[in-house]
């Protein structure tokens, strides 16, 4: 398949022509019935080409993925924060790097039982907030732990991201020829078919 774009300029995304992209479908829980998918692109010029599908059925999968060089950049399909007013409320780090680290430190049980104690002490309409980027992508709170679980995805993607040491881009300055970035396919799907 080949798609023609606009033109952009590559040198100010990698100092290359040629970019590899991926887009990746995150879980929380990946698995071979159910893995995490990385679909492989490349952009030369202004031509993008996709190439292989890839499954990564673990954890280990996903993080090798994270730390292959680059340059490429990777959209990701979960939340890599938490609303400032949340993180401010219940008195975690300011900085994200180390709220994630702190996140990580608590563990599973204690980051879910944090979100469920704030959502049980928050007013009706005020349980699970959004950030700016899930309020204009039309997505859900990072503090969701029921339904779209994408707070459980939060808590196992983003401190992956920060022991992989990419960039993210207004976030964290990592290695520069792995660029990751928070991808709303959904969002892109509503916008076309308008």
């Amino acid at each position: 398949m080949t798609v023609s774009r606009p033109r952009v300029n590559h040198q100010r995304l990698s100092g290359v022509d040629i970019v590899d992209i991926h887009g990746i479908d995150f879980t929380s829980r990946p698995r071979r019935g159910k893995p995490i998918t990385s679909r492989h692109c490349r952009l030369k010029g202004d031509v993008l080409r996709a190439l292989a599908a890839s499954a990564l059925p673990s954890f280990i999968d996903f993080e090798a993925a994270l730390v292959c060089p680059g340059p490429w950049i990777a959209g990701i399909d979960f939340p890599f924060g938490q609303a400032r007013r949340f993180v401010d409320d219940v008195g975690w780090p300011a900085a994200w790097k180390d709220y994630v680290g702190y996140v990580e430190r608590l563990g599973k049980a204690a980051f879910e039982a944090a979100l469920d104690e704030y959502r049980r002490t928050q007013p009706n309409g005020k349980k699970e907030h959004l950030r700016r980027t899930d309020a204009l992508a039309g997505a859900k709170s990072p503090q969701k732990l029921y339904f779209t679980q994408v707070g459980k995805m939060f808590f196992q993607g983003a401190p992956r991201l920060l022991k992989a040491n990419v960039t993210i881009p207004r976030l964290h300055i990592g290695a520069p020829a792995r660029i990751v970035v928070e991808a709303y396919p959904g969002a892109l799907a509503r916008a076309v078919t308008r």
